[in-house]
């Protein structure tokens, strides 16, 4: 599970710490951080998002759902 939220705010002026983190892989949290600075404020908003080739464009919320995911440093038999 991914959880990312990016901290608010258009200038220096007005940004705010509140962006998260949070990651959990098999049940085990890795990360679980707020109060972060985890986008600079001169950033546009943004525009799609891609995962895995797959893209979303526009503004509407949305959620990809994955299963079965297999990470390997020695390869694949």
């Amino acid at each position: 599970k991914f959880h990312i939220k990016f901290n608010s705010g258009t200038t220096a002026l007005n940004e705010v710490a509140d962006g998260k983190v949070y990651v959990e892989i098999d049940g085990v949290v890795y990360a679980d951080a707020s109060g972060l600075f985890n986008r600079h404020y001169s950033n546009g908003p943004i525009d799609y998002v891609g995962f895995f080739n797959w893209t979303q464009g526009g503004t509407v919320p949305f959620e990809v759902w994955i299963d079965n995911v297999i990470i390997s440093e020695g390869g694949f038999q």
